[in-house]
């Protein structure tokens, strides 16, 4: 009886070990993933930045009026597609770029 008691007492100590390390080991895991996230620094992931707006462009007399194909929001308006771009890079600085149906864009007379 006493050899019985013994053994369930080292096997419930060594279980006890056994999950504490294991707890232990993906407490650690989990802070060092929420760091990386917290760093912006998964492994092998870079984020996705989409530069380009679909634009849908109109003419209407002279002027040209630009807008997105997305929401229909008005992006710029000219009479030259120099006009366009100036006001386009005013407005964005640069960091998107404007894709417009360069057939559609020939038709009315813009390229």
């Amino acid at each position: 009886m006493f050899d019985l008691l013994i053994s369930f007492f080292i096997g419930l100590i060594i279980y006890v070990t056994a999950f504490k390390a294991g707890y232990n080991r993906r407490k650690m895991e989990t802070i060092e993933i929420l760091e990386s996230i917290a760093e912006g620094s998964l492994e092998g992931e870079e984020p996705e930045v989409d530069n380009n707006i679909l634009a849908t462009v109109e003419k209407h007399g002279e002027i040209f009026y630009l807008f997105s194909s997305e929401d229909d929001t008005f992006l710029a308006q000219g009479r030259t597609w120099d006009e366009i771009k100036k006001v386009l890079g005013d407005t964005y600085g640069g960091d998107k770029e404007i894709v417009v149906n360069t057939k559609h864009a020939k038709e009315i007379g813009l390229l």
